[in-house]
Parts: structure tokens; sequence; C-alpha cells
């Protein structure tokens, strides 16, 4: 491993374990590292990374603003109501509740974190990071919530509670425990069911940042997902359906052979040979804001006049590729 250059990280796609590597900001300094640090993850299966760098310099080497981070909302906290659930702090013995919250939460996600017993260690033991466990009366833990250190404060970065206790509550007692009558930042992402539940409290939006991602191998990364692209195949009109599907950037192109309503094929596909009917062109970096749920088809069409889409195809684009909200940690 080129040391210090990155973190591998399992995420999931639509409920698929996907390998990742998490740069750091400084590996673009070095331009010949960071070639070496690609060639690197690509030898070990990992076809997606992702970092948190400053505006536009990761783009000359082929980085592009891919998926979600940081949006939320501003939450009034003044005169909150009082709950059924109180809290504390996060011990290792609520790792297990707070990791099923977690993972049903994450079902929600178009891409999340998978998180062993491991990975809830390291997070814990971040300095910038506060876990409390949210409990009932007896003392037993029913959710938890995530503070990261911003400014002279903390902002809430994750939320959640077993089905059995109101997601309300959850969310009250979480910002009481830090109340000081200024409003709070909930960055839970742009979509979240916790804002319904607030209602009014809810301020305003903030505007969310991205990460960077650089999609190493298209193929690679197409075949990692396949069974979470057959789920969608399969739960929609297109259960039955078959097509070629060709994706390219302009430069290089893969094609998805659909039978049945299954992908039963994926690879390298030459964009002179591409049956009429079959294509979907994206300029270099939009096709993944779609793949990884930032943006809708055509959302980015209406952004880029060059992404050019086959009439017949766009169904299966569109079902394929779906709109939603992410969240993968950077933390340690």
């Amino acid at each position: 491993m080129t040391a210090g250059t990155y973190a591998t990280r399992t995420w999931t796609y639509g409920g698929v374990p996907l390998p990742a590597a998490v740069l750091t900001s400084d590996a673009i300094d070095d331009a010949t590292v960071l070639d070496r640090v690609h060639a690197e993850l690509g030898a070990h299966g990992i076809a997606v990374a992702a970092v948190r760098g400053a505006p536009f310099v990761w783009r000359a080497a082929g980085y592009d603003y891919a998926l979600d981070s940081g949006a939320g909302v501003l939450i009034d906290t003044v005169n909150l109501p009082g709950t059924r659930v109180a809290v504390r702090a996060m011990t290792p013995d609520d790792v297990s509740v707070a990791a099923e919250c977690f993972d049903r939460d994450a079902r929600r996600l178009v891409v999340a974190e998978q998180r062993d017993p491991d990975r809830w260690a390291e997070l814990l033991a971040v300095p910038a990071r506060h876990y409390d466990a949210i409990v009932d009366a007896d003392g037993a833990a029913v959710g938890y919530a995530a503070w990261a250190a911003s400014g002279d404060g903390f902002e809430m970065v994750e939320l959640a509670g077993l089905p059995t206790v109101d997601l309300r509550d959850v969310a009250l007692c979480a910002l009481r425990s830090r109340a000081d009558g200024t409003p709070t930042r909930m960055r839970l992402g742009p979509r979240h069911p916790v804002y319904d539940v607030l209602g009014g409290r809810v301020l305003e939006a903030i505007r969310p940042g991205a990460w960077y991602v650089r999609v190493l191998d298209l193929v690679a990364l197409l075949a990692a997902i396949r069974p979470a692209l057959d789920a969608r195949l399969g739960a929609s009109l297109l259960r039955s359906a078959s097509t070629a599907l060709v994706l390219h950037d302009y430069d290089t192109a893969v094609e998805l052979e659909i039978d049945g309503g299954r992908v039963t094929g994926i690879g390298p596909a030459a964009i002179s040979d591409a049956a009429a009917g079959t294509v979907a062109a994206f300029p270099p970096g939009v096709l993944w804001k779609v793949v990884f749920g930032r943006h809708l088809l055509d959302e980015v069409e209406a952004m880029f006049p060059d992404v050019v889409v086959d009439p017949p195809i766009r169904r299966f684009v569109n079902t394929l590729f779906v709109a939603g909200p992410s969240h993968v940690d950077a933390g340690s």
C-alpha cells in the first residue's frame, strides 16, 4: 500500500458490498504517486476512489463530484419538548444496537458504508466525533446519534433508532442534549425521515457538498453492483425486457447485455460498433453522477447538452440508476 495516501473501505450500493478507497486530500500533490495509487487500487480489485478535497483541483486528476456529502437542515432548538427516552455517551456495549439502527437506515440510501465491529471501534475513537446512545426507561439503547466537531460546537451527522421507538423522540432527545438556544445543524443528507417528523422546526436547507469520485474501472464497478441492478430491473416494468445498452464517455465504452430483466453480460465495447438505439453518451465524469444517485438522467441532460441517450434505452438507464441520498463517512 502506498503509505498514507488512502484507506480501503467497503461501501454498499443498493445493499450490495462495493470495495472503495478514500484518498487523503494531499495525495494529489504528486501526480506520479497518484498514478501509482490508482494502479495499486486496480490491482486489488478496487474500482472506485473518492476524496474530499478543495474545489476544482481534483478535476485535473480525472475526478468529479458524484456522491452526496454534508447536505442537511438547520433546526430550531428553542423550547424543545420532553421525550420518553434519554441520552448518555455511547459505550462499546451499545455498538450492536447502533449497528442495527445504522444498517436499517442504510437501506434507504443509494450508497452507504458497511461497518463491521472494527470500523465502529475506529469511529468511536475519532477525537472530533462524539457518539450518544439513546436509551429507554430501563437504560437499554434504542438508538444513537453521532456528532462531528464544527467550529466551536458540534453538528449532527448520524441519527437512527430501532423500529420500536419513535424517531421524533430519538431526534428531540439528541437535540436537547446539546441545545443552547441557537439553531443546530443536522447534516443527515438532502432527505431524511426525521426532517418530516420535526416539521416546523426545520428552518432552512444546508447546501450540500459532494465527494470527488473517480471510477477506475467501469466494467469492474458495474460487475460488482450487478445484483443491485438486477434487483431494480426485477422490481420494475422491465422485469422481462431484453436489450443491449452501451454506456460511453466519448472515449471508452461499456456494453451491458440485459436478457429477461437481468444483466447477463458486462464488457468493454467499441463506440463505433454500437447498434442504433442502444447508446447512452455522457461527457467524462458525468455518468458517475447518475450511477451514484446524485442526479437523475433528466437533470444531467439539462446541465450538459452532450449527454445524449437513445430513446429506446432511456427507460433502462432510468431504472438501473436511481437518484437518492447517500452517506459515506470521512472520519478516521
